[in-house]
């Protein structure tokens, strides 16, 4: 299927996962054509199922990756937007674009 399109990436669950091993292993399968992003990547502090500070290394990580492979991130937030809005401007917001998969909350906390 041509059309098919796929995204790879470390979820904010399994943070406490990501090494150097995950890493070298995500910058290989961003190689290949049928990635069209990072994601889902980002913060979830509602079921803290990694450690905060592991999700925001690896979301800091990840953000990293994106911009190296000129792909846009998908983005999975949830009770965090501040603090990921923050991260984002820290490492600067890939060229390629960020998507977000799923967002429930107000224009206010999206407009910036």
């Amino acid at each position: 299927m041509p059309r098919v399109r796929i995204a790879v990436g470390c979820h904010p669950h399994n943070a406490k996962y990501y090494d150097d091993g995950l890493e070298a292993d995500l910058r290989r399968m961003l190689k290949d054509p049928r990635v069209a992003a990072l994601g889902e990547i980002g913060l979830d502090y509602h079921y803290d199922f990694s450690p905060r500070d592991d999700q925001r290394e690896a979301f800091r990580r990840q953000l990293r990756l994106a911009k190296e492979a000129g792909l846009p991130v998908a983005l999975h937030l949830r009770e965090a937007h501040d603090e990921a809005l923050a991260i984002m401007r820290e490492e600067g917001f890939p060229e390629a674009g960020t998507l977000l998969h799923c967002f429930n909350l107000d224009w206010a906390t999206l407009e910036p």
